[in-house]
C-alpha cells in the first residue's frame, strides 16, 4: 500500500473512474487532460516512473499500429500523407488515432495503479463488498496465467537458442514454422501448472468451508471514504461537462 495508507478499494474506484472516463471521452483534447491526471495518479499512489515507462515502451508498436490503422480507415480531412489519390494518412485520421492511442495509455496507467495494492487486501476488500471469493480468485487466476504463459515462452525460445538457432538470420517463413511448433508446447505446459495448481487447491480442501477465514483485515477510514465519494463526484461532473461541451 502507498504512503497514504489507502484502502485498496479506494483504489479500485479511482481505476473504474478513470477507465470509464477513458471510454467515454471521444475528444483528444478531453483524453489528453485525462492522462494527465492519470499520470499524476501514478506518481501519487507510489509507483515508480521506471515501472511507467516500461509499461508503455512494451506497447509503443501496438499504439504506433493503432494510430496507423485507425488513420488510414479515416479518409476525410486534410492529406498528410498521400499515395496518389489514395490518401494514406488524413489529419482527421492522425486525431482519431492519437485518440485512440490515448485512450491505450489511460487504461495501461489505471491498471497499473493497482500495482501498488497488495492482491490479498484488494481480495479480502471485495469480499467485504459480498464478491464472491471464488469469482475473485478465478479473475486473480487468469490475470496470473498470462505470465506463467510468458515464462514458458521464453523458456521455449531460450532452449532453441541454446541448441544454436539463431532466430534473428532465420527466414521469415522458417520463423513462423518455429513460432507455431513453440507456442503449442508452451501453452500445453501452462495448462499442466494450472492443473497442478487445481491439484494443490483439491487436496488443501479448497472450497469446502462456506465461510472463508483471512489473515489480513481492510476496512475503509474517513479518507477512504471522502476519496471515494470525490472520484465518484468529480466523475460525474466530468461526464456532464463533456457532453454539455461537446
Amino acid at each position: 500500500m502507498t504512503h497514504f495508507e489507502l484502502d485498496p478499494r479506494t483504489k479500485l474506484v479511482f481505476v473504474l473512474v478513470i477507465s470509464s472516463l477513458a471510454v467515454i471521452y471521444r475528444s483528444l483534447y478531453w483524453l489528453i487532460g485525462l492522462f494527465a491526471c492519470s499520470t499524476v495518479l501514478f506518481f501519487v499512489f507510489g509507483v515508480r516512473f521506471s515501472n511507467l515507462l516500461n509499461r508503455l515502451k512494451s506497447f509503443i508498436p501496438i499504439i504506433i499500429l493503432i494510430i496507423f490503422v485507425q488513420s488510414i480507415f479515416r479518409q476525410e480531412g486534410n492529406a498528410v500523407l498521400a499515395v496518389g489519390r489514395f490518401n494514406l494518412l488524413t489529419d482527421v485520421g492522425v486525431k482519431e488515432g492519437a485518440s485512440a492511442a490515448l485512450r491505450l495509455m489511460i487504461l495501461i496507467l489505471s491498471a497499473g495503479i493497482l500495482v501498488s495494492t497488495n492482491p490479498q487486501h484488494l481480495i479480502r476488500g471485495l469480499v467485504d463488498w459480498r464478491v464472491p471469493y471464488e469469482l475473485i480468485f478465478m479473475v486473480q487466476m487468469g490475470i496470473r496465467f498470462l505470465p506463467l504463459l510468458r515464462e514458458e515462452v521464453n523458456d521455449t525460445f531460450a532452449a532453441i537458442q541454446l541448441r544454436g538457432v539463431e532466430l534473428v538470420n532465420v527466414p521469415l517463413v522458417k520463423k513462423m514454422k518455429i513460432y507455431s511448433h513453440v507456442f503449442l508446447p508452451s501453452i500445453a505446459n501452462a495448462l499442466i501448472r494450472t492443473n497442478q495448481l487445481t491439484l494443490a487447491m483439491e487436496l488443501k480442501g479448497f472450497g469446502v468451508g462456506e465461510k472463508r477465514s483471512f489473515y489480513h483485515e481492510v476496512s475503509l477510514k474517513s479518507v477512504d471514504k471522502i476519496l471515494t465519494f470525490v472520484s465518484i463526484f468529480l466523475g460525474l461532473t466530468a461526464v456532464i461537462l463533456y457532453y454539455k461541451w461537446n
